[in-house]
């Protein structure tokens, strides 16, 4: 049975909930917009982060927003929520049993539009809708290139994401998060025109302590890494770029790679086999993102694909110049080549030490890489969902 969790806790005092909400007191006062967003869990990913940003901003805004969560086992996330936002935890025990969990909350609350944030789940509101008979708009939330994936999809995975692939057409919108990943469903995946929208990620408020100069455990000279230590994120990579930065001279230099998956033994295997198991630091999951983004070096993304790497516009919204890999989708509309940082051909790792190399040895305008992130800053981003839920609303 479905758990409302129930959030005692004040509202987030840092650049974001509170300010953005104080802004639009009129409104606030404003009824009837209400939304409910759909999350597998509150574990600490890209998708999760975004998820809550959104559910955090639009209630500060006057929104009624409840984010359902399949289950809560994972709760990385859930002090990021605040009070201002229902949560509920479907406790379902596996995400493919998630229907059946599913269709007694949908049922109770009768929606008028739901918000998805993965591709599985949306396609189960898909197949609930028609069970219920209901009339409520199912929106999805795109969080990965298709094609990317697709290609590292095997067995029986690979059956069930030519399925899904299938009825993309049938959502009532599909929201990706940047324009090559839109040309990407519009050319390969029969998504209607009328139906696709892009819009970035919000930023997510990152808390930093003026006075606070040091993180345990962590040295002064590093560079960071930072997501789901998983085939996907070619964590390998950056480990190898770090012993050839050592044996160019830059001996003091560390990698901090911050993140939780099942690679972990993988990697410290791997930086074990190259030498320089005692300069890579593995921090797991931490609260301190914005202090290790702020006195990094320089962030690096070694992906083989993403979504909208939210790790670029974090890194750049303090001052952080980053390296990234030019692969599907999004880096290529965050990174400004020698402005707020350098991209490099993907896979190409001896490119990738001599962008490394570029931009440690650079001198950057910290100013002029943070006015690079305001695009995505929430004044410009939120106000677009707004705008679309709505739409939807008066269309139901």
């Amino acid at each position: 049975m479905a758990q409302v969790v129930r959030n005692s806790r004040p509202m987030l005092m840092t650049y974001g909930w509170e300010n953005f909400g104080r802004d639009h007191q009129a409104i606030n006062k404003m009824k009837g917009k209400s939304v409910t967003l759909l999350l597998g869990t509150l574990s600490g990913g890209g998708s999760e982060s975004v998820c809550i940003n959104l559910a955090n901003f639009l209630s500060a805004r006057g929104w009624d927003v409840t984010l359902v969560c399949v289950n809560l086992k994972s709760r990385d996330y859930e002090s990021a929520v605040t009070d201002k936002v229902n949560l509920v935890d479907l406790k379902a025990p596996r995400l493919m049993l998630a229907f059946f969990y599913l269709i007694p909350f949908l049922r109770k609350e009768q929606p008028s539009l739901v918000l998805s944030f993965h591709y599985y789940t949306a396609s189960l509101l898909l197949l609930c809708r028609l069970f219920l008979r209901k009339k409520y708009k199912v929106l999805l939330r795109n969080n990965i290139s298709l094609s990317s994936s697709e290609k590292n999809k095997e067995g029986l995975d690979k059956i069930a994401f030519k399925f899904v692939k299938l009825i993309y057409k049938k959502f009532d919108a599909v929201i990706s998060q940047c324009k090559s990943m839109e040309k990407e469903l519009l050319s390969s995946y029969g998504v209607s025109p009328k139906k696709s929208h892009v819009i970035y990620n919000p930023l997510k408020p990152l808390q930093i302590q003026k006075n606070k100069k040091e993180i345990k455990g962590v040295p002064e000279n590093y560079i960071l890494s930072v997501g789901r230590l998983s085939d996907q994120k070619q964590f390998r990579h950056a480990i190898y770029a770090l012993k050839m930065l050592s044996e160019q001279g830059y001996d003091s230099l560390r990698l901090v790679i911050v993140g939780q998956g099942g690679e972990l033994k993988n990697l410290k295997d791997y930086s074990r086999e190259l030498c320089v198991s005692e300069r890579v630091i593995f921090l797991g999951f931490t609260k301190e993102l914005g202090m290790l983004y702020k006195g990094a070096k320089l962030t690096l993304m070694t992906s083989k694909f993403e979504g909208f790497p939210n790790v670029l516009i974090e890194s750049i919204s303090v001052g952080t110049p980053v390296v990234s890999y030019d692969c599907a989708t999004g880096p290529s509309e965050i990174v400004v080549d020698n402005v707020n940082g350098l991209l490099v051909e993907k896979n190409n790792k001896t490119r990738l030490v001599k962008a490394l190399t570029s931009v440690l040895d650079a001198d950057w305008d910290s100013d002029e890489i943070i006015g690079t992130s305001l695009r995505f800053s929430p004044d410009s981003i939120v106000p677009q969902y707004e705008r679309l839920l709505l739409s939807y609303q008066k269309n139901n």
